[in-house]
């Protein structure tokens, strides 16, 4: 056998991960400043396997840490999410905050819940996300990214008969 090469371990080392300044690097001519953060667990770093060589950040607190880096005067609303926190409860115990906020960026990650349900029913997922959508693209909002539900069925834990299809629509200008 020949001398085996480690592989490099960690983030900074993967080609598929941004490096340190490469995010506010990317971000400097985005025009957001006031961005809010609305989802369930997985937009906390408390529930998060940690892996070596790996941030222990969830995807919303990247990308709100590289705006803030590219804007220094960025601000942000992120009242943390908790496990299994249902569309429903996301819309009654956080958008009121984030509306009052005045974001012109939000960041939604929820749904989870919708989606692992034995009875999982996709018009009511959708009509409860099309109510938080509505109610930001409504206010300040221009941009509203839903980050969620990811199709669980790649990853085992929802049967793929439950997986989700693109629905997605443009939103109205």
């Amino acid at each position: 056998m020949g001398d085996a090469v480690a592989a490099p371990a960690g983030e900074h080392a993967d080609p598929r991960c941004l490096g340190p300044g490469e995010g506010a690097e990317l971000l400097a001519g985005a025009g957001w400043r006031r961005a809010v953060v609305l989802g369930d667990s997985t937009t906390d770093s408390a529930g998060m396997t940690v892996v070596p060589g790996w941030a222990r950040a969830p995807w919303t607190d990247r990308v709100t840490d590289a705006l803030r880096d590219a804007h220094p005067r960025f601000a942000c609303l992120h009242p943390r999410g908790r496990r299994e926190l249902p569309l429903s409860h996301v819309r009654s115990t956080q958008l009121g905050d984030a509306l009052d906020f005045n974001g012109d960026l939000a960041l939604l990650a929820c749904g989870g819940p919708e989606l692992r349900a034995r009875s999982f029913d996709p018009d009511a997922m959708e009509f409860e996300l099309s109510r938080i959508l509505a109610a930001l693209r409504g206010g300040t909002c221009q941009v509203v990214l839903v980050v969620s539900p990811f199709d669980l069925t790649k990853a085992g834990e929802v049967p793929a008969a439950q997986g989700m299809t693109s629905r997605a629509e443009p939103m109205p200008s």
